[in-house]
């Protein structure tokens, strides 16, 4: 039996009750009766004016439904004002005074009546709401704002009762004359979203709903699924917010420009999109905008055949959320590199330590500690930093190949990042790695699965299950996760890591060009990548290119001079065979630990 098909619209919702309504009946049930009625026929009248449509009377509350926002507003702003007035004739016992919220929504439409999660909020919004006041969400105050001439208090987000999601919470302030409400001259603007409860200075991402520029608009239906599905994974993202859905949706193909958008928003970046259908060719455009500044600071077009479309729509989605990840995260260790010390919080802390550990070189490494630590000094449950100061602990010991004591140390600072907050993918992708790196590739598995399981678009966690398959010498169960870890973020600053495990995987099934040419591509990106290169040689001997793979010692030794052949031994294989191997490569290449 095919599913129900309901009837959805985009409205904008009134809640109205009766402050304190049961004290009042048991005080005075006649009294009351009869004020609940003056107050509805006043309600009633200006709903009319307004173009509005009252549904859902229940007892003391009502509902009304608006085309116009802005209508909304000035229609309770009006009758609020006219029972204010009428209630400074009675006594205060005989006073009764209304709350009213407001908020935007898509809603079902049934039998007159509104249903949907925008319903509540606007129920909840009336609960907040002062005595004889009004109380709009975000996404109300984004339309009005400019275009009536009164002031708004912000009250910051609010968590409400069964609404998932929090919602920011705005106060009308009665403070001007409604008459002249076609323009605002004196308004007290509303600053940008005040940082997330708990996650301080983060960075906000919106998702705008993707355009479809099709000229029938046949693949409206994608665009709305490309850009939800992206919303929901990069809030498996955890390090930054994303702002609702809901927040999102009004300003779908309105002329408003993205500064404007992520003040309202509160989001210091926003992703645009579109999907464009010609012939049997879907195209996909997403483009990053740093909303402060109004600039572009990442764009790409995917291209597919129309009818591998929907297969392909996680791909889709999957590959954008990583690489948008990235690029958020490299403007961010630029944000705070242009601060200065002493204005750095601990969000900033983390992020120009995380610029200093991408240099990865020593004395930047060294750096990078430093700040991680100064950042859990502030804030020792702080995720972000626990993070990155396991992430540390791994480097200095790849670089360093000592002090193996660390990687428990790293898997310490994972494991208690991961009970500051359990979904978030990386600290279970760190366990697996600081485990992969004590020759525990069997058991680090199951946190790495864990970890993909959590954020499917975790890049660098598929690589580390391609690296658990590689350090026990199945080379070919390797191959697909390394090559989903490139297809999802190909610009990432450890492709080279990637590229090169793909060549040692290759390398272990005996496919010799392909370990080359990936070996080639991962010292393209990174030259002095010692793992790479010896991988390199080990095949150019192995495919009797003998001549060149003496040239590559020469610059494996130029760009590694304190490189040995115990680094090699050091490598956490499970099976000596392969490191074995690789070292009598190295020998027949001319390797030599002796100098000179």
């Amino acid at each position: 039996m095919p599913d129900q098909q309901f009837k959805r619209q985009l409205v904008t919702i009134m809640s109205i009750d009766v402050v304190s309504y049961s004290r009042l009946m048991g005080e005075n049930e006649e009294n009351t009766l009869t004020q609940l009625n003056k107050h509805r026929q006043t309600v009633s009248e200006a709903v009319g004016r307004y173009n509005g449509r009252l549904f859902g009377v229940a007892g003391d509350s009502q509902m009304a439904e608006f085309s116009s926002p802005v209508d909304a507003v000035r229609c309770a702003v009006e009758f609020q004002r006219s029972i204010e007035s009428g209630n400074q004739e009675l006594k205060p016992e005989q006073q009764m005074q209304l709350r009213v919220g407001i908020n935007i929504g898509d809603v079902i439409v049934e039998s007159g009546d509104l249903f949907g999660d925008d319903v509540n909020i606007s129920a909840r919004l009336q609960e907040s709401a002062h005595p004889g006041g009004v109380a709009l969400s975000q996404t109300v105050y984004s339309h009005v704002n400019g275009k009536i001439n009164l002031t708004f208090e912000d009250a910051g987000q609010q968590f409400f009762k069964n609404i998932q999601v929090p919602v920011r919470l705005i106060h009308v302030q009665f403070n001007t004359d409604l008459k002249n409400a076609g323009t605002n001259t004196n308004q007290t603007p509303i600053a940008a979203l005040p940082s997330v409860p708990g996650l301080a200075d983060r960075p906000a991402l919106a998702v705008l709903p993707f355009e479809d520029y099709s000229s029938d608009g046949a693949s409206q239906y994608i665009a709305d699924g490309l850009s939800e599905d992206i919303a929901i994974g990069l809030a498996k993202m955890r390090w930054f917010p994303v702002i609702s859905r809901n927040s999102v949706i009004v300003f779908r193909g309105k002329p408003v420009d993205e500064m404007t958008i992520g003040r309202t928003l509160g989001a210091r970046y926003l992703l645009e999109g579109s999907v464009r259908l010609r012939g049997n060719e879907l195209r996909v455009t997403a483009q990053l905008i740093n909303a402060e500044a109004g600039v572009n600071i990442w764009t790409n077009t995917y291209q597919y055949p129309r009818e591998e479309i929907l297969e392909l729509q996680d791909e889709i989605a999957h590959s954008i959320i990583a690489v948008l990840s990235s690029q958020i995260d490299q403007a961010e260790q630029s944000r705070s590199y242009a601060k200065s010390y002493e204005k750095l919080d601990t969000w900033d802390l983390v992020k120009r330590g995380l610029w200093h550990q991408n240099r990865m070189t020593r004395e930047d490494a060294i750096k990078a500690r430093e700040l991680f630590g100064h950042a859990l000094d502030r804030d020792p449950n702080s995720v972000e930093a626990l993070v990155h100061m396991a992430w540390c602990n791994f480097w200095h010991v790849w670089i360093q190949q000592k002090d193996e004591e660390k990687l428990v140390e790293m898997e310490n600072q994972a494991r208690w990042a991961m009970h500051m907050d359990r979904m978030d993918s990386r600290p279970h992708m760190l366990i697996g790695i600081s485990l992969l790196m004590r020759r525990q590739p069997d058991q680090a598995r199951i946190p790495l699965k864990e970890a993909v399981r959590l954020n499917p678009s975790l890049a660098i966690a598929y690589a580390s299950i391609g690296s658990a398959y590689i350090l026990t010498g199945r080379g070919e169960k390797a191959i697909a996760p390394l090559k989903t870890a490139m297809r999802l973020n190909p610009v990432d600053l450890n492709c080279f890591h990637t590229l090169g495990e793909l060549a040692i995987a290759h390398f272990i099934t005996g496919q010799m060009a392909e370990c080359l040419a990936f070996a080639t591509e991962s010292l393209g990106l990174r030259p002095g990548y010692w793992y790479a290169r010896i991988v390199r040689i080990s095949a150019l001997v192995e495919t009797d290119e003998l001549e060149e793979a003496i040239r590559e010692i020469d610059i494996l030794k130029a760009q590694n001079p304190k490189f040995s052949l115990d680094d090699v031994r050091w490598l956490p294989f499970v099976d000596n065979t392969w490191t074995g191997r690789l070292i009598d490569n190295l020998l027949v290449a001319g390797f030599s630990d002796e100098p000179g």
